[in-house]
């Protein structure tokens, strides 16, 4: 059985990028106005980085060095 070829563009993103996932928890019962608006919107993860770059410029101030509040979760973007 011959293996199947990965293309050019996955041989790139395998070795060249890696992505970063964080995870948002919602309650039902407090945030629904938050669910609501992330429904609503057809690219979440485009919507979310809006604001933070929105929020980013309004401060005024480099953000890079601080230390994140969040758990991260660092993988490869191809990693099985």
């Amino acid at each position: 059985m011959e293996a199947k070829k990965s293309t050019p563009q996955q041989r790139y993103a395998k070795d060249k990028t890696k992505v970063r996932q964080y995870r948002l928890e919602c309650y039902t019962s407090t945030e629904g106005d938050i669910i609501d608006r992330l429904d609503e919107v057809e690219n979440r993860a485009g919507y979310i980085k809006r604001l933070i770059r929105a929020d980013i410029a309004k401060q005024g101030k480099d953000l890079v060095g601080e230390q994140p509040k969040v758990l991260v979760n660092e993988q490869s973007k191809f990693e099985g």
